[in-house]
């Protein structure tokens, strides 16, 4: 008790009144803020002159350098309205400082004032409780007039009177009023508390009274920030800042022809408010020469901001190997890649030869490709990269089928990387297609952390600024080797709900939204919305697992299984589920044009008395104790692959006869059932249970079939030996043509278990804003290879 009593007199003779200490603060603050006023205005003089000089000089420089014959187009500025005073801004957000930090003081002071008086006695244990929610409600009571003060500061809002009004002083005392009516509150509850509980359950309060002060601050934001708002310049016939557009990727860039005296300057396309700073669009046509073999390219420097709207990050990830990187593949480049058709292609490497044996790979690397930073891209940065790319620190799903048959890597001169494996295994042109390659100086100069939080690449797309689950913003690489974007940024923004998306691309702040359901892409297209397709069909199917244990009950019989594809009108589940988007098939990671498609893959027809049939021979349901067959899903509502699509499938299934149960389950539950490197053995709860899958296809399904079909897959579908077989046979074939067929012979009589039926190959679209031009990029992959080829709308 006496060491608190000499405490306190310490401090009353030490610190002087509170009242002195605010007055001191605020003519402090009243001085700062008269200075500040001072130096804004002349900044704003400043800047208004060295403005108007620059205007005034490029004006004449364009008068000067337009030719004969051509027309100017004036900028135009694109923006919101004009902000308040920054000085009247500043005098709120200071006080809101000064009214959270006296009303802070305040607490800590009357807590010693009560805890003097509170001697040694114990705190009662079922009282913990109530001193916490005590604490919380005092500091945020406290806090929230100054958080409310910083926000008028900050938003500029409530700003009515002139910036140089005086802000009453009275409004300092109420902190101190509140955080009076908290301390006597709580002393007067609280009289036997002990000072060392009491002084921690206070800091646990103060730390929540800054996490809830930060609640309103947040509140007072918009959720996703808008992007810089431009100020586009049209094109006009300047000489300098030209970016040439280059041939297809499997060539080198020819010679660029020199421009002619008289070039044609068109008017670029209308751009809606959009992110990036000031940029000056050229854009600039050369006539037509009189040789009708000579094409003489268009050269743009890319401006304007393509904004996307999409559901989730996903990983958020920058580097290849951290699961994977969706926006890697705009800034990275990969060892090959693939043509509309599903042919692999030079990318980096300009050429690859197999050898005799099948065990040796050759690459030839481009001599032309720069990274980001002006670097070179040589044969080292690609031995970093696919070495890491296959090492066991990967979490990169497609890293096991480099790292399960590598023998040894190297590098034999400044173009040429070698990959040396353990057996033959042709099909490895998949995960080598989705390798990407790093700066192997860079990196291991800045390091992985430091790489990660600013990535360094080669592609059509730089790097710019990352706000985790808010947005990613890229830069055109206008020294890109391939197709330069037309557009100077693209800025994506993670927006979760599907109403925002849709609002966001009604108002104009988006033109691409993603993840929508078929429903409200429908409503869209009828308003007149246009989409694009961007990927190949997405797959919906269900599959089987663990048929082969006798714990499988009815799925156990393949006769059950095809009784389950017959009763599915799928004809009926593409128009009305999926509005008319797609079509009936979906067979597992395979549509037409898929490497080893044949027509003998295509779904089953509708034919329900035929399901009824097969459900007779297998003697269903009295041939089995429990005949009641069960599909799991998460609880998502409107998703394909959620519970309200599976029970549109459960109505067909029952028609027939069939007594099918849902089971719910949470997304890791789902997951952790369907991918799993342990075999079934019969005592786990999904033996015999069906799961639903929705995903985009690929053009070459070799790994993919190989989880769903062979004995070692990690879905637990396949168990059948002739399976595993074929399987084998076609990856260690050398001839590709053989190789090929093989294949189909395969997939044929993976089709024919039943452990995977097909339901619908559906259009994966996205909704595209108007103010857009053509596709003409890799549509073929995804959103992040296909955006470098959007083009503004002509």
């Amino acid at each position: 008790m006496e060491y608190y009593l000499q405490t306190y007199h310490w401090l009353d003779a030490r610190m002087p009144p509170l009242e002195n200490q605010l007055k001191k603060l605020a003519s402090t603050v009243e001085g700062m803020l008269t200075e500040a006023a001072a130096k804004e205005k002349t900044r704003e003089a400043e800047s208004r002159a060295r403005q108007s000089a620059e205007e005034a000089t490029q004006k004449k420089e364009l008068q000067e350098a337009e030719p004969a014959g051509t027309r100017q187009v004036e900028a135009q500025s694109i923006g919101p309205p004009a902000v308040p005073k920054k000085i009247a801004k500043l005098r709120w957000l200071w006080s809101g400082i000064a009214l959270s930090l006296a009303g802070l003081g305040a607490a800590w002071f009357f807590a010693l004032l009560w805890g003097t008086g509170l001697g040694g006695a114990e705190w009662p244990e079922q009282e913990t409780w109530y001193m916490l929610f005590l604490y919380t409600l005092t500091g945020i009571v406290v806090a929230l007039p100054g958080v409310c003060f910083i926000r008028r500061g900050i938003t500029g809002y409530f700003l009515n009177n002139p910036a140089n009004d005086k802000i009453s002083k009275w409004w300092w005392f109420l902190p101190v009023a509140l955080g009076f009516i908290g301390g006597v509150s709580a002393w007067l509850k609280n009289k036997n508390v002990n000072w060392r509980q009491a002084r921690n359950m206070l800091t646990a309060g103060i730390l929540l009274t800054l996490i809830f002060t930060a609640i309103p601050l947040k509140a007072g934001e918009p959720k996703i920030p808008p992007p810089e708002t431009p100020i586009v310049t049209a094109p006009g016939p300047t000489p300098t800042q030209t970016v040439v557009t280059p041939p297809p990727t499997t060539s080198p860039p020819p010679t660029v022809p020199p421009e002619t005296t008289l070039p044609v300057t068109t008017t670029p396309p209308t751009i809606t408010p959009a992110p990036p700073p000031e940029i000056t669009a050229l854009v600039t046509t050369t006539p037509t020469t009189t040789t009708p073999a000579t094409t003489t390219p268009v050269k743009v420097a890319p401006y304007g901001t393509i904004r996307i709207a999409t559901a989730e990050f996903s990983y958020e990830s920058t580097d290849p190997i951290y699961y994977d990187s969706f926006w890697g593949w705009s800034m990275y480049d990969s060892l090959i890649s693939y043509d509309a058709d599903g042919n692999y292609i030079p990318q980096v490497a300009e050429s690859w030869s197999l050898s005799p044996d099948g065990n040796t790979w050759t690459f030839k690397i481009r001599k032309d490709i720069k990274f980001h930073n002006g670097d070179p891209l040589t044969a080292l940065d690609v031995k970093f990269s696919v070495d890491r790319f296959a090492s066991k620190e990967s979490t990169n799903p497609w890293s096991p089928y480099l790292r399960n048959n590598l023998n040894h890597t190297e590098v034999t001169d400044d173009y040429t990387f070698v990959y040396v494996t353990n057996k033959p295994e042709p099909p490895l042109v998949v995960p080598f297609a989705l390798t990407r390659i790093l700066p192997k100086k860079y990196f291991e100069r800045v390091g992985q952390d430091e790489f990660r939080r600013a990535p360094v690449g080669s592609g059509p797309w730089k790097f710019v600024k990352h706000v985790p689950e808010t947005s990613f913003k890229m830069e055109a690489n206008i020294n890109y080797w391939g197709q330069v974007p037309a557009y100077q940024y693209v800025w994506e923004a993670q927006v979760p709900e599907e109403s925002t998306r849709i609002a966001m691309l009604k108002r104009g702040e988006v033109d691409i939204i993603q993840g929508l359901s078929y429903d409200s892409i429908k409503d869209l297209v009828n308003e007149g919305y246009r989409t694009g397709t961007i990927g190949l069909p997405t797959l919906s199917n269900i599959s089987f697992q663990g048929t082969w244990l006798q714990q499988a009950g009815p799925t156990g019989d393949i006769r059950i299984r095809q009784a389950m594809s017959y009763a599915l009108n799928r004809q009926e589940i593409v128009d009305t589920w999926f509005r008319g988007f797609g079509k009936p098939g979906g067979q597992w990671w395979m549509h037409p044009g898929s490497y080893g498609y044949t027509d003998a893959l295509a779904a089953d027809p509708f034919d329900p008395d035929k399901a009824r049939q097969l459900l007779a021979q297998a003697g269903y349901p009295g041939k089995f104790l429990d005949p009641t067959i069960h599909i799991y899903a998460t609880a998502a509502t409107g998703s394909t692959g959620g519970q309200d699509y599976v029970t549109l499938l459960t109505g067909y299934w029952e028609k027939v006869g069939l007594q099918v149960k849902l089971e719910v389950v949470d997304l890791t539950v789902f997951s952790t059932y369907f991918f799993s490197f342990n075999r079934l053995k019969g005592g786990e709860p999904n033996v015999g249970w069906i799961v639903p899958w929705t995903y985009p296809s690929v053009f070459n399904s070799t790994y993919h079939a190989a989880n769903m079909y062979l004995s070692t897959g990690v879905h637990n579908t396949g168990n059948d030996p002739k399976a595993d077989e074929l399987y084998k046979k076609a990856t260690a074939e050398l001839d590709p043509i053989k190789a090929r067929q093989y294949y189909a012979e395969f997939q044929i009589y993976a089709r024919s278990m039943y452990v995977n039926v097909g339901i619908a190959n559906v259009d994966s679209l996205v909704l595209v804003s108007p103010d857009l031009g053509e596709f003409t990029g890799k549509n073929w992959m995804s959103l992040y290879d296909a955006s470098n080829g959007i083009q503004h709308k002509k």
